[in-house]
C-alpha cells in the first residue's frame, strides 16, 4: 500500500480550529482511526495509507495536498499515487466498497483516486461495473443538460462525494483510462443538535402515543430515525420530491448475488450525505442525509429481505456527534412492489413536468400522451 506523509501540526492546527474542535479520541473516531495512530500522525508525522489520508482530508475538509509534508521526490511521488485496486475478479478490495467511484447515476468505475484537491478530483480508471467509455463520453457530452443532481462524483475510499463544477475531462491512452473531474466546494453540513423535531421513539425508533399524543424528539436523539426514512425513500416514490429518494432497494435486487452488494450500497449513502438537492418548501438546499460529514462503512447483514425490512449497519463521523454506529431496519420491497413505485415515478415526473426523474437502471419517464393511461392503470 502506498504511503502519505502528512503534516502533523497541520493536522492537530485544523481538528482544534473546527467549529466543534475534537479531542484525539473523536477525531480518530471520525477518520477511522485508532487514537494511538492519531498521535503518531499528529507527533510523529508517521506515514499511513492513501485512504486514511484522504478520510483526514475530507473531515477537516481541505485539500491532500495542503495536509502534506513537502518531502523529497519518493513521499511526493507516493502522495499522487492511491493505492493500487485489487481485480474485482480477484474481489478482496471491493468486499469493503473502498475502490469504487461513481460519476453521475449511470457510471461506476473500479479505479483509483490520484488526485485529491479543492477544485479537482483526479481518478484513474481501471474497470468500468457499470457502463463503458461511451457512456461516459455521452456523460460529458450531455453534461449541461443534465439535472443538477446527476452532476456528481462519489468515491468509496473517500466515504464522500462533491457536486461537479464543470464536466469532467476524459484522458485515454491506450487501454488506459482517467478522469477529472472539477469539484464544487463541499456541501456544507448541518449539525446533529439542529435536527427537525420528529415523531419517533428514540429507544425504537418507531412512532408510538405518550400520554394521548404522539411522541416527538429532536437532535442527535431523531438522527436513528433521519437516517432510517432517508435511506427508506424510494427513487420517484414522493409525489412532491419525484427526484429524491434512494435506490438502495435497486440495487440490492440488481447486486445481491454479487460481491459488489456492500460497494453500492455505500455509494448510494455518500450520495445521499454529500450530493444536496433543492428544497421547494424552504426554497434552499440540503443533504438529504443532513448531517453526515463522511460515511466510514455501509454493510448489509442479510441476504435476503424479510416481511420488505432488510437489517443494515452504518457507521457514520456525524457534524456534532462524531462517530456514530447503527443498526437499521430498511425498506427493502420486492422487486414487483419496487416495480410499482417506478411507475408511480414516472406519473408524479410528468405532473411535474415531464422531467427525467428515473433515471440509471430505471427507464425514462412516458411521453405526456401516454400519462392519462398509465394513471388509470395504477387507480
Amino acid at each position: 500500500m502506498r504511503k502519505v506523509w502528512l503534516d502533523g501540526k497541520k493536522v492537530k492546527a485544523q481538528r482544534k480550529a473546527r467549529d466543534h474542535g475534537a479531542t484525539q479520541k473523536e477525531f480518530a473516531h471520525q477518520v477511522g482511526a485508532s487514537e494511538r495512530q492519531l498521535r503518531l500522525i499528529e507527533n510523529t508525522d508517521k506515514p499511513i495509507g492513501i485512504d486514511l489520508a484522504g478520510r483526514i482530508a475530507s473531515v477537516l475538509n481541505s485539500p491532500l495536498e495542503e495536509l502534506s509534508l513537502q518531502g523529497d521526490e519518493t513521499e511526493k511521488a507516493a502522495l499522487q499515487t492511491a493505492r493500487p485496486l485489487a481485480s474485482p475478479d480477484n474481489y478482496p478490495a471491493t468486499e469493503t466498497g473502498d475502490d469504487f467511484i461513481a460519476l453521475g447515476p449511470d457510471i461506476v468505475v473500479a479505479g483509483e483516486l490520484v488526485t485529491v484537491g479543492s477544485a479537482e478530483w483526479v481518478a484513474r480508471i481501471k474497470k468500468f461495473i457499470v457502463g463503458d467509455i461511451g457512456t461516459l463520453v455521452g456523460f460529458i457530452d450531455r453534461f449541461e443538460a443534465l439535472p443538477p443532481n446527476d452532476r456528481y462524483v462519489l468515491v468509496n475510499a473517500l466515504g464522500n462525494g462533491r457536486s461537479l463544477a464543470n464536466a469532467p475531462t476524459l484522458t485515454t491512452s491506450g487501454d488506459a483510462h482517467s478522469v477529472r473531474c472539477p469539484v464544487a466546494q463541499g456541501f456544507p453540513r448541518k449539525d446533529v443538535q439542529h435536527l427537525n423535531m420528529m415523531a419517533t421513539s428514540p429507544e425504537t425508533n418507531d412512532i408510538f402515543i405518550e400520554k394521548g399524543s404522539i411522541a416527538r424528539v429532536s437532535g442527535a436523539a431523531a438522527l436513528p430515525q433521519s437516517v432510517r426514512q432517508c435511506l427508506s425513500l424510494h427513487r420517484g416514490e414522493s409525489p412532491f420530491y419525484p427526484d429524491s429518494g434512494a435506490r438502495l432497494a435497486e440495487y440490492f435486487h440488481r447486486f445481491r448475488e454479487t460481491p459488489y452488494l456492500a460497494a453500492f450500497f455505500k455509494l448510494e449513502v455518500i450520495r445521499q450525505a454529500a450530493i444536496p438537492y433543492a428544497n421547494g418548501m424552504t426554497g434552499g438546499s440540503e443533504t438529504p442525509l443532513h448531517c453526515v460529514e463522511c460515511v466510514l462503512s455501509v454493510e448489509p447483514l442479510s441476504a435476503t429481505a424479510e416481511n420488505g425490512r432488510l437489517p443494515v449497519r452504518v457507521a457514520f463521523d456525524v457534524n456534532g456527534a462524531g462517530r456514530w454506529e447503527q443498526e437499521l431496519s430498511l425498506s427493502t420491497p420486492d422487486a414487483a412492489t419496487l416495480e410499482k413505485i417506478r411507475e408511480r415515478g414516472k406519473v408524479h415526473a410528468a405532473i411535474h413536468g415531464g422531467r427525467v426523474v428515473t433515471r440509471g437502471m430505471v427507464e425514462a419517464v412516458v411521453a405526456p400522451d401516454k400519462l392519462s393511461r398509465m394513471i388509470s392503470r395504477l387507480r
